[in-house]
This record gives structure tokens, sequence and C-alpha cells, in this order.
């Protein structure tokens, strides 16, 4: 596993706790789709009301850095109003 994937699923679990309302998923990225590639890990893909809403390819990037943190990954999200209860 890729550390910036620990440290993404780390933040999500704490968002998680944070919005309870929100419901949080996770997948290995080969499981969702076969042959999936590492470089663009971390990936988040976001829904609202069922439909896709964002994709986060190499969040990294929007991120703006490898050494984010939760409220990095907030604020971002924020921003996007994906976390909206």
């Amino acid at each position: 596993m890729f550390p910036a994937c620990v440290k993404l699923n780390y933040c999500l679990q704490q968002l998680a706790i944070k919005y309870p309302m929100i419901k949080f998923l996770k997948i290995v990225s080969t499981e969702a789709k076969q042959g999936y590639d590492d470089v663009a890990l971390p990936t988040l893909v976001v829904y609202r009301r069922g439909d896709l809403f964002k994709s986060f390819v190499k969040i990294t990037e929007d991120l703006g850095t490898h050494s984010f943190d939760q409220d990095d990954l907030e604020g971002l999200l924020m921003r996007l109003v994906a976390l909206v209860v």
C-alpha cells in the first residue's frame, strides 16, 4: 500500500466520525477496476445523491502536497460543497 493512500484512508476515517450523516466507503483500486494504474493513487471518488460528483485522480495534486492532513482534505471537500449533510 502507498503511504499517501494510508494517509487518505486515515483522514477519511476521521471525517466519517465528524460527519456521521455522510457515508464513507473504501475499496482497493484493483478490486474496483482491474489493472488500475498505481500512478493515479491515491484516488477519491465522490458521489452525491447516488450520482458521480467528482473524481480526484491522484488527489495529492488537488491538495497541492503529499504531506496533507485531515484539515487539508476537509477544506478541499468543503470548497467543492461535497461535505454537505
